[in-house]
């Protein structure tokens, strides 16, 4: 998409190449809204998001668990597989499962929870979606950005939740919810 027309020259250009418009135009764009722009994180800045700062975040985690959310083409042996696994989140990499992303950047962001009757686009179904942790007003995420990938979009989402022995990141992937626990800094 031509990142100078604006959402309204993509979804021309979608229409007209007989494409289906998957998101609302309030998601096509070539830059992440101004919100996200100034989530950007420097090394030595601390920025926190509802309570929750990334310095919080950085450090060794476990995937204690996998729950199916959903169809995907993932086994269970091999989801569960991935359980007792580490994860790493640093300055200079991140490491999840066979994902090694060096010299990630990081933003945390505040999603409020839908309001009754509004239909969740793609980019807007986190695990409340499926019937997971419903009872929170809103997700805070940890969105991890693959420069070599895309700039305008995260690579990989994490769920930043209060769980039962404290803060736990979720991920969703293929149909299974993966839960974290932090096991060092």
């Amino acid at each position: 998409m031509k990142e100078s027309g604006g959402w309204h020259a993509s979804l021309l250009l979608l229409l007209l190449a007989g494409g289906v418009l998957l998101a609302s135009p309030r998601e096509v764009r070539a830059d992440p809204p101004a919100d996200l722009q100034s989530e950007t994180r420097h090394k030595d800045e601390v920025v926190a998001r509802n309570g929750v700062a990334l310095p919080q975040i950085m450090g060794s985690w476990c995937v204690v668990s996998a729950k199916r959310y959903g169809g995907g083409l993932t086994s269970e042996a091999e989801a569960n597989g991935n359980v007792g696994k580490a994860v790493v989140i640093s300055q200079d990499r991140l490491s999840l499962r066979d994902t090694v992303i060096s010299a990630p950047r990081y933003e945390i962001s505040c999603h409020p929870r839908l309001p009754e009757g509004e239909v969740a686009t793609p980019a807007e179904r986190w695990s409340n979606f499926y019937g997971i942790g419903m009872g929170r007003p809103e997700i805070i995420a940890l969105d991890v950005y693959d420069l070599s990938w895309r700039k305008d979009y995260p690579y990989i989402r994490f769920e930043i939740v209060e769980g039962e022995h404290g803060r736990e990141l979720w991920e969703m992937s293929d149909g299974w919810l993966y839960r974290m626990e932090k096991t060092g800094d």
